[in-house]
């Protein structure tokens, strides 16, 4: 069937995201999670309504953690991800002594990784998804897979996260995210 192709260019991981970008937009915001909608909740966003609480979804929460390249359990990292790959080594100290999965994680580093988790945007109009797939620019063949995408009003356009071989992860690498189910 038709393939959609979008071309995003690779970020470098220190772009201004939300944290400091939101910050920025609403210097005195505050964010919170509740992580069930209850009775309370629903006191709670009564009681803050003259104040300018109110509710926002899931989609308002994946578009903050996608500008704020947050990986999310399920998509950006599970079991078949390792935290090297996933750019998030810093949390493990290696050096604290032996855990579960340590010596796997210190082979890992000492021989390198072979694909990396990386934060794009798109060039253009579009939105990736989870599940579409990567290749560079010019070639069909398929090099990883867009764990999380969508779009990102704080940073302007559409940003999104994928697996790609480690020669393809340096800033500013042109790469092409592509859908079979549109056209």
């Amino acid at each position: 069937g038709p393939i959609l192709t979008r071309h995003v260019v690779v970020g470098t991981g220190r772009e201004p995201y939300v944290p400091q970008a939101f910050a920025k937009v609403y210097p005195s915001a505050r964010v919170f999670h509740l992580n069930r909608y209850n009775t309370q909740s629903r006191a709670l966003i009564e009681a803050g309504e003259g104040q300018g609480l109110m509710p926002i979804g899931l989609g308002a929460r994946d578009t903050l953690r996608l500008e704020a390249r947050m990986a999310l359990y399920g998509n950006d990292i599970d079991e078949t991800t390792t935290v090297v790959e996933a750019g998030l080594g810093w949390v493990v100290k290696l050096k604290a002594g032996p855990f579960v999965g340590s010596e796997a994680l210190a082979a890992q580093k000492a021989a390198g990784i072979q694909r990396k988790l990386v934060g794009f945007k798109i060039v253009g109009k579009g939105t990736a998804r989870h599940g579409w797939t990567v290749t560079a620019p010019d070639s069909d063949e398929v090099v990883g897979n867009v764990t999380s995408g969508g779009p990102a009003p704080t940073v302007g356009g559409s940003v999104g996260m994928a697996y790609v071989p480690k020669p393809m992860s340096k800033a500013g690498t042109a790469i092409a995210v592509r859908s079979k189910h549109k056209t």
